[in-house]
């Protein structure tokens, strides 16, 4: 099984089939797809990251609190693009409308310092990796293992793998040399162009290191150009 199909298997695992409905959702028919608990109707469907409704509204997909929100209030869901739909229960499968308003995103960081909802890493009720897990990946970006390696051998999904790159999650996990992982330049692709102009100096005598610092790319670059392995020089 791929990747892509194992991430889905987990997001639908235990999860109530959705048809998809040509006229798209009422908020009865959302409703039915919850389970009520302490007051909160709980979605029961596929779920996002973080604890979220996932479902498919008239060939788009959302989050469910945000269309049983609008249906609620006889809106389009575009209508609340620029808004963020915060629960008063703090739970966030939960579609009930009476627990749901449109707030903005201060509003939202608000609400979860008030409710000390800035638990972090595994003590997060969703978590799915540890900080020794994380420790280990961020070892291995380090070491310069590659993505699709990484994410085969840790069973991560593309955005479980970014989000510890780029430190949306998982920032205070420290690995030595991480940053400089991180802030590293992306590599130059070399146009055709440039690459003839590498050989023409390459048969002028030019050594390969000023050459590699006059087009910004690495001395073995202009080594795969000199030997033919390049894309642009091969036959």
């Amino acid at each position: 099984m791929s990747q892509h199909h194992k991430n889905r298997a987990r997001e639908y695992a235990g999860k109530i089939a959705i048809p998809r409905r040509k006229s798209g959702h009422d908020l009865k028919s959302l409703i039915t797809y919850t389970k009520e608990e302490s007051g909160c109707l709980v979605w029961k469907g596929p779920m996002y990251d973080f604890g979220y409704g996932a479902v498919t509204h008239l060939g788009k997909r959302y989050r469910a609190h945000r269309l049983s929100y609008a249906l609620a209030n006889g809106l389009n869901i575009e209508d609340i693009d620029n808004f963020k739909v915060l629960h008063s229960c703090d739970n966030p499968p939960c579609i009930n409308p009476a627990h749901l308003r449109l707030g903005d995103q201060s509003e939202n960081v608000q609400d979860t310092v008030n409710r000390n909802r800035t638990v972090r890493g595994e003590e997060h009720w969703g978590a799915y990796l540890t900080e020794d897990a994380v420790r280990e990946i961020k070892i291995d970006m380090v070491a310069g293992i590659k993505p699709a390696s990484l994410r085969k051998k840790y069973d991560l999904s593309v955005d479980q793998y970014n989000n510890i790159k780029f430190e949306a999650g998982w920032k205070w996990v420290e690995v030595p040399g991480f940053q400089a992982f991180r802030n590293k330049p992306k590599p130059v692709i070399l146009s055709k162009e440039q690459v003839l102009e590498v050989l023409d100096d390459l048969s002028i005598g030019t050594s390969v290191k000023n050459i590699a610092q006059k087009f910004n790319v690495s001395i073995q670059t202009i080594y795969d150009i000199r030997n033919g392995k390049n894309q642009h020089t091969r036959k």
